[in-house]
């Protein structure tokens, strides 16, 4: 143990590493592991450690939730014991559960069972008229949750993304029957308004 004029202490070496000019330096060194432990009366034990060959680490060594505060006695972020992280909650029951605002750059969901299966043949298209009639009768798209649903559950975003590409997927499929009949109607057109001239010019020839 190594205490110097400057207040550093050192335990279980006698030199403290302070490259960095810190007013005070408290060291725990051991050959290939050391650990700092506090612990209490009820059998709660957190601590930090440093083994050779793992990462260093800092939790608990008891069956307790590790909680991380901000200010005076102000929790911030809970990590449970089964691996739960909760910020601004410390009852997370998600492997993250936030109960604020998230702001990202960018956020990946992974999703199974994307729906390019409706452009596949075989796949059955709901026609409008049954559409029609379930948002009359549910007040909300076939296959979509409910406005109740969502303020009960809240919102699964790899779920939502691939139910809202699947009604994309169908609408366009919608259109490109639409756009078919309208190109059919304007060659049936067509053709009567050929056929409607023909009768006109046979007229006005008889008429002559």
């Amino acid at each position: 143990m190594l205490l110097t004029a400057e207040g550093n202490l050192g335990i279980g070496t006698t030199q403290i590493d302070n490259t960095q000019s810190w007013d005070k330096v408290l060291e725990l060194h051991g050959t290939n592991h050391a650990k700092l432990l506090v612990t209490e009366s009820s059998g709660i034990k957190v601590g930090i450690f440093s083994h050779i060959g793992y990462n260093a680490k800092i939790g608990t060594e008891s069956s307790h939730n590790i909680t991380f505060t901000a200010g005076y006695w102000n929790d911030v972020m809970t990590l449970t014991t089964a691996g739960n992280v909760g910020i601004g909650t410390l009852t997370p029951i998600e492997k993250l559960s936030v109960n604020g605002k998230i702001r990202a750059k960018e956020i990946k969901v992974e999703a199974t069972n994307w729906p390019d299966y409706v452009f596949k043949k075989g796949f059955k298209l709901r026609n409008l008229e049954d559409t029609e009639k379930y948002i009359q009768e549910y007040g909300h798209l076939p296959g979509i949750p409910s406005a109740e649903e969502v303020q009960s559950n809240g919102v699964d975003l790899g779920s939502l993304n691939t139910k809202l590409l699947q009604k994309i997927e169908e609408l366009t499929l919608y259109l490109i029957e639409l756009h078919k009949l309208s190109e059919s109607m304007q060659l049936v057109n067509a053709e009567k308004q050929v056929n409607q001239q023909k009768q006109i010019d046979e007229l006005k020839l008889k008429l002559k």
